[in-house]
């Protein structure tokens, strides 16, 4: 993503099996990381409209009952790991609310996943202020 906030760390993923981690750069709290990313990607969706697609396609390849082969290689992207070891820092440093860290960021991603579905539908609507989303894991 733009802006260097957002990177693959190859490092993490040696050893694992398909397996993709993302981590914040260096010094970028997880509230500023985690907007930021959602800014980013809300702006590309709108540029790129294919991507609200992508997630409806990623959404539906996840459920059981879907091809094997495609099924797997969909849950290979960890996104709700790699965003509950940043909700778990944020925890740390007082920013987000204690609960736990795995529900927290399944609800987060779950959150995301319905925006981009509704973009996908309805072409005209509005990206919502990332802040709303990330506010579900503040204080």
């Amino acid at each position: 993503m733009k802006n260097g906030v957002l990177k693959y760390d190859k490092k993490r993923t040696e050893g694992r099996k398909k397996k993709k981690i993302l981590k914040t750069a260096p010094n970028v709290p997880p509230d500023i990381y985690l907007t930021e990313f959602l800014r980013q990607l809300f702006s590309y969706a709108k540029e790129q409209p294919w991507v609200f697609n992508m997630f409806v396609l990623m959404g539906q390849a996840r459920r059981s009952g879907m091809p094997e082969e495609v099924r797997n290689e969909a849950l290979s992207v960890d996104t709700v790991s790699s965003t509950a070891e940043l909700i778990r820092a944020g925890q740390r440093s007082g920013v987000f609310r204690s609960g736990d860290a795995m529900l927290m960021s399944r609800c987060f991603w779950a959150s995301v996943q319905g925006i981009m579905e509704e973009m996908s539908i309805d072409k005209t609507m509005d990206s919502p202020d990332p802040e709303w989303i990330v506010g579900i894991l503040k204080m």
